[in-house]
């Protein structure tokens, strides 16, 4: 439980970082000579990504032991979907 919490705070202060600091860098595959869309606005989604990661990731290491094994289904098949959704939307932003 403790390594859930503990990636799960990673993943809110990568997500501040990202989203409040501007750090793009930190996006896998970010470049900024080729990003030809709004900065700003891939900053507030790649944070919000991350700070909803982070609070499913809590939310499984809480909850995995009253739940079951099933919520780990559920998890990996919500970030998967997630994480698509964030691509497409970045593409189409461009």
């Amino acid at each position: 439980m403790l390594g859930g919490i503990a990636v799960s705070a990673i993943f809110f202060i990568v997500g501040y970082l990202i989203w409040k600091k501007q750090k793009l860098w930190l996006i896998a595959g970010y470049q900024d000579s080729e990003f030809k869309g709004d900065k700003k606005k891939l900053a507030r989604d790649g944070g919000i990504f991350c700070v909803i990661i982070g609070l499913l990731t809590l939310g499984l290491s809480l909850f995995i032991e009253l739940v079951g094994n099933i919520l780990g289904v559920i998890y990996a098949i919500t970030v998967v979907i997630l994480s698509i959704i964030f691509v497409i939307k970045v593409n189409i932003s461009k």
